[in-house]
C-alpha cells in the first residue's frame, strides 16, 4: 500500500536527463527528493526502472504523476 498519496505531495521535476537508452527525472516534494531512473535494454527490447521505493511491482503511480507533470510542461504546436 502507498504511504503517500501523489496527488497530495506537491511533487514537481527539477531537471529531466535523456538519451536513446534512459530518462533520469530529479523530483521533490513535501516528502523529499530524488531520482526516478527509467532504463532501455536495447538486446531484449524491455524498459526497467530504479524508483528509490517511490514505486513497486504493480503501482506505478509515482512514475505515471512524473510524465502527467513533464506532459504539463510540453508546448503543443
Amino acid at each position: 500500500m502507498r504511504k503517500h498519496n501523489v496527488d497530495e505531495i506537491n511533487l514537481t521535476i527539477d531537471d529531466i536527463k535523456m538519451s536513446e537508452y534512459y530518462i533520469f527525472f530529479s523530483w521533490s516534494s513535501d516528502i523529499g527528493y530524488g531520482q526516478y531512473s527509467i532504463f532501455y535494454d536495447k538486446e531484449t527490447g524491455k524498459w526497467s526502472a530504479d524508483t528509490e521505493y517511490m514505486d513497486s511491482d504493480e503501482d506505478k503511480a509515482f512514475g505515471r504523476k512524473l510524465f502527467d507533470l513533464l506532459m504539463d510542461k510540453v508546448k503543443i504546436d
